[in-house]
């Protein structure tokens, strides 16, 4: 088998789901703007890294959060 590494996720179903969310929610979108990711821990830590500053300080009621005090 050929796997081919993609850090954005594998690309067909990153397509299907683009296509999902363009049937279900009606919004277009492409497979390119989908971003896979091992679970919450790490798609938080994602964004979290991409919008706040290093000392910058979250506040948040969920406790969803709790796990990723550490993010």
């Amino acid at each position: 088998m050929n796997y081919s590494l993609d850090a954005m996720g594998y690309g067909p179903l990153r397509g299907q789901i683009a296509q999902y969310i363009c049937q279900v929610r009606a919004v277009k979108c492409t497979q390119e703007q989908i971003l896979i990711t091992n679970g919450t821990q790490q798609a938080l830590g994602l964004i979290v890294r991409l919008l706040v500053n290093p000392q910058e300080a979250i506040a948040s009621k969920s406790r969803l959060l709790e796990r990723t005090k550490g993010v």
